[in-house]
């Protein structure tokens, strides 16, 4: 307060990882904080809550918004207002590799009542499925795991599904991706909501020839993403389905014109969604959390090492088949969490 150059001055870049916390600043001549500084995080008790509206007011009212999260773990997009009306629909693209946590903060009313379902589509945002495989040889090939998801690590973890396996031998999953209070970055995200994770990714099935033929087994759904909506005004949800965050289903195999047996994909781990509201107009709609499916398997004929179907994706602390275990079709992958309630921090 009144100083005669900056209230806090972070004067290098040397200076790294400062958190300014609730600040109040007055009458300081060269302003209120100079930033020099490397991952500076300031947390304004009501602006980190509202946002500060330098995205605009988001207004849909027809067709599909699409936002690029350009491959980021954390995407914040502060908004006046948001709503999503008529038949307007709002999606996203390019998540990161392991998958996207989105948060959309509104200072103003939040207003979801467009016909579209899902209005809102975080679906793909988890971490990807195991890829296809590919045969045209006698033998059998077994099918890819899926991507664990992020989440954070003293809750839970959420592990990506198997690939399926051949002659019953069963693939083995990766390690869960986590991370915690070690990433200074993040470290406040996590205080903040403790319990937020992405959905796993399913792994594909696998397959099998006996007589020279090209087969394809089905793709593992992507896991869902998380969605994090703040809205410091009204909060007016009225669409069935409205948002989704469940995994993607599986693909089914694809088999050519000989014997052989393609093996489905398996569903992806649901995500996660949270809404927060500061007032409530109507809350009747509802979050698609899944569960995904498993894809088809398809077979032709004799198959000398019988495949097997690719394993559904888990979601935070959420059981699912993720042992690649013997199914007729792909595994369905487990079902996200959705909460939508009043914040009283707003208040």
């Amino acid at each position: 307060i009144s100083n005669g150059g900056y209230g806090i001055n972070i004067a290098a870049s040397t200076c790294d990882n400062n958190y300014i916390i609730a600040p109040s600043f007055s009458n300081n001549t060269s302003g209120d904080i100079n930033d020099s500084g490397t991952n500076t995080t300031t947390v304004d008790s009501i602006n980190d809550l509202s946002g500060d509206g330098s995205d605009g007011a988001l207004a849909i009212t027809s067709g599909t918004t699409t936002v690029d999260l350009a491959n980021v773990k954390i995407v914040v997009k502060q908004y006046t207002s948001i709503s999503i009306t008529g038949t307007g629909a709002l999606a996203f693209s390019n998540p990161h590799s392991s998958g996207s946590i989105i948060i959309l903060k509104s200072q103003g009313n939040v207003t979801l009542t467009s016909s579209a379902a899902p209005m809102i589509d975080a679906s793909n945002c988890g971490a990807p499925g195991g890829a296809a495989v590919t045969r045209s040889t006698a033998g059998s090939t077994a099918g890819n795991i899926g991507t664990d998801g992020l989440s954070f690590g003293f809750l839970g973890t959420t592990k990506a599904g198997n690939g399926g396996g051949t002659a019953g031998a069963n693939v083995i999953g990766g390690a869960a991706a986590t991370f915690g209070y070690n990433s200074a970055s993040l470290s406040y995200l996590i205080g903040k909501y403790p319990q937020i994770f992405v959905g796993a990714g399913a792994g594909s099935g696998a397959v099998g020839v006996t007589t020279a033929n090209t087969v394809t087994s089905g793709k593992g759904g992507n896991g869902g993403g998380t969605l994090i909506i703040e809205c410091f005004g009204a909060w007016n949800f009225t669409t069935t389905n409205g948002i989704k965050i469940a995994g993607q289903n599986g693909s089914d195999g694809v088999l050519g014109n000989n014997t052989g047996a393609a093996c489905g994909g398996g569903g992806g781990g649901g995500g996660y969604f949270i809404g927060l509201y500061r007032t409530l107009t109507a809350n009747s709609g509802t979050v698609n959390v899944g569960p995904a499916t498993g894809g088809l398997r398809v077979t032709n004929g004799g198959v000398a090492d019988t495949p097997e179907s690719g394993a559904g994706g888990a979601s935070y602390l959420v059981g699912s088949d993720v042992t690649g275990a013997s199914n007729a079709n792909g595994a369905a992958g487990a079902a996200g969490l959705s909460v939508i309630e009043k914040n009283t921090d707003f208040t």
